[in-house]
């Protein structure tokens, strides 16, 4: 799969089978949850995670370190598994 544009990940179970590209224009923001629904995307990625120069990923959400940032309760976590480098 590849990310060429902004793209928003903010809520179920994403899979992707092989790699993950996000290319020099695009971006991935995983970091956010559906407000109305108050869960966040999990995203497993069975191949290898490449971000080009000038490509952005934002990834994953703790209750620790980063919040989601659309959670103004701090209850969500996400489950992301990069299974390649």
């Amino acid at each position: 799969m590849t990310i060429s544009a902004p793209c928003f990940a903010a809520a179920g179970d994403i899979h992707v089978i092989g790699n993950l590209t996000v290319s020099g224009s695009g971006g991935l923001a995983a970091v956010l949850s559906a407000n109305s629904l108050l869960i966040a995307a999990n995203i497993t990625v069975d191949g290898n995670v490449v971000v080009a120069p000038g490509g952005a990923l934002f990834l994953g959400c703790d209750l620790n370190f980063l919040t989601c940032l659309t959670d103004p309760r701090n209850t969500l976590a996400t489950s992301d598994v990069m299974a390649g480098s």
